[in-house]
């Protein structure tokens, strides 16, 4: 049994430093990518460094990309006022729809008590009428 448990410590031992070197070994892709594409970077602006036309088409292009950016912000909070007055004046539809069928229920049993009114009216009238 304690050589069991040896051969787990040993084969857990073994696995961590596998691990651990796998780690290691990613870290370092993760770093000389980095640093390749720090190099390009650097060799891009070394390029361009003594160009002005080349440093004003990036001037424009950061511009442009800054305009896009607020461009499609307000783009984005139009969008959310558009929604939110929809919204609104989707509710107050509503409201007055429930409004309209309230006024309309009232109106249809207000006929009816004037209508029942005018029955017992007449009905009076006619046993008036005989004599009773």
């Amino acid at each position: 049994m304690q050589e069991e448990i040896a051969r787990d410590q040993e084969q857990r031992a073994a696995l961590a430093q596998v691990r651990q070197t796998r780690d290691a070994e990613q870290a370092a892709a993760r770093e000389q990518e980095q640093a390749k594409e720090q190099a390009e970077e650097q060799a891009l602006f070394d390029a361009i460094k003594d160009d002005p036309i080349a440093i004003h088409m990036l001037k424009a292009f950061v511009f442009l990309r800054d305009e896009r950016s607020t461009f499609e912000q307000r783009l984005y909070d139009a969008d959310e006022k558009m929604a939110s007055i929809e919204n609104r004046w989707s509710r107050r539809a509503e409201e007055l729809r429930r409004q309209a069928d309230d006024a309309d229920r009232r109106a249809e049993d207000e006929c009816r008590r004037l209508q029942d009114d005018l029955d017992d009216a007449e009905a009076k009238l006619r046993k008036a009428e005989r004599g009773w």
